[in-house]
């Protein structure tokens, strides 16, 4: 027998010096809209900036939002450390969906995800992440479609867009790696979620838009993500195996990866800038995947308080 719509929900936000965004994102949230039955909602923004720059805007947004609000001041920095602060506040409901503060889901964005988690059993429900750009990038950026999320295997989910189930978390002796910084921690969580058994699926209309300042839309900050995305696919690696048995294949694979980034830079006057834009990332990451050869590994110790008992399956 299959179970119904995920019916009791908590909206989990890391927020970090963007009160604008934290803001809009609030308005957008409350402005969701579901078909029958409605979920009940719980919003939990946690503040990892030490100066405290979400808390007045979660006093003024608690007096027109529909839907309760948690705040919690994490001095800790860090993404990984803020993320488990939500978490873990959350953990009393069933179901756990991630927004980031710098992005504005459609109105219909949390009820797609729910009804695709119901068609299709999931256990996690993923969705795109589009640009929005607060001025008009070159045009290779559009072109080759850069700053745009789309999943790259069955086991892929991030942050800035997902539904999950808690138990999922919970039961991991470790939700977010620590020692995934800057980048990551969300891959490799949501990878040993699927190692573990967990169903994730795609939801093409649950729609994220994300602001894109000018800098972004640049080709320094594109090889620098690729880059960084590189570290992360190693140490992910090193994590679930140890250096050993990673370096090897992060060796060869980023080899491939220089090789084939010089190959497709060499065509790009034949091809044009996004390709030559590709090619330059793609090196950027395979020399990534070299550089995440170093530094330490293994697992961190954070856990989370076993809560386990007593949820509700919707």
């Amino acid at each position: 027998m299959s179970e119904g719509l995920p019916s009791r929900i908590a909206v989990c936000v890391a927020s970090y010096r963007r009160p604008e965004g934290l803001f809009a994102l609030l308005g957008a949230l409350d402005a969701q809209v579901f078909e029958p039955p409605q979920p009940t909602l719980r919003i939990v923004v946690v503040d990892n900036d030490p100066a405290c720059s979400a808390r007045s805007v979660c006093e003024e947004a608690r007096r027109w939002l529909r839907h309760p609000l948690h705040y919690l001041h994490e001095k800790r920095p860090g993404i990984p450390i803020a993320r488990n602060a939500a978490v873990a506040a959350a953990l009393d409901l069933p179901w756990l969906a991630f927004v980031d503060d710098d992005e504005r889901p459609e109105p219909r964005w949390l009820d797609a995800l729910r009804r695709a988690q119901h068609e299709q059993s999931a256990d996690l429900v993923a969705g795109p992440v589009l640009p929005a750009f607060e001025s008009e990038p070159p045009g290779w950026i559009r072109r080759g479609r850069f700053l745009e999320y789309e999943p790259s295997g069955a086991h892929s989910a991030r942050t800035g867009n997902l539904l999950v189930r808690t138990r999922c978390l919970a039961r991991q002796p470790v939700v977010f790696d620590e020692r995934m910084v800057p980048i990551g921690e969300d891959r490799e969580l949501f990878e040993r979620v699927a190692a573990d058994g967990a169903r994730i699926v795609w939801a093409p209309d649950a729609i994220v838009h994300e602001s894109v300042p000018r800098e972004r839309a640049t080709l320094r900050y594109v090889l620098a993500r690729g880059h960084r995305v590189g570290v992360a696919s190693t140490r992910i690696a090193r994590i679930r195996s140890s250096r050993a048995r990673a370096a090897p294949r992060a060796l060869v694979h980023g080899g491939w990866c220089v090789l084939r980034g010089l190959a497709e830079v060499a065509l790009a006057p034949l091809r044009g800038a996004a390709a030559g834009a590709a090619g330059l990332r793609l090196l950027a990451f395979g020399l990534g995947r070299w550089r995440g050869l170093a530094g330490p590994g293994g697992r961190s110790a954070l856990s989370l308080p076993d809560r386990s008992s007593g949820r509700a399956s919707a």
